[in-house]
């Protein structure tokens, strides 16, 4: 069964990209000029968090090193954490 890619709610869209490599993720990085929330903060904590997620405009985009997505809580946690009242 395959993962699905994209989803959509409201008028949010959340995008899932596996096996996205560190060099890869910072090109990422340094081509987005503004954005909502990132975490982490910096690309150098990808590969050791094993996640990433950036919201920019009404695009929620997860990044991770792995095939799945086991490792997606801790930038889901953030995520929730910064959209909390």
């Amino acid at each position: 069964m395959k993962k699905p890619k994209l989803y959509t709610e409201k008028n949010l869209i959340i995008e899932l990209k596996l096996d996205i490599n560190y060099l890869e993720f910072e090109s990422t990085m340094k081509n987005i000029n503004e954005y909502a929330f990132a975490y982490p903060a910096s690309p150098e904590s990808y590969e050791t968090i094993g996640c990433a997620i950036i919201l920019t405009n009404d695009i929620l985009t997860v990044y991770t090193p792995n095939s799945g997505i086991e490792t997606l809580g801790e930038c889901f946690l953030n995520y929730e954490l910064f959209m909390s009242p």
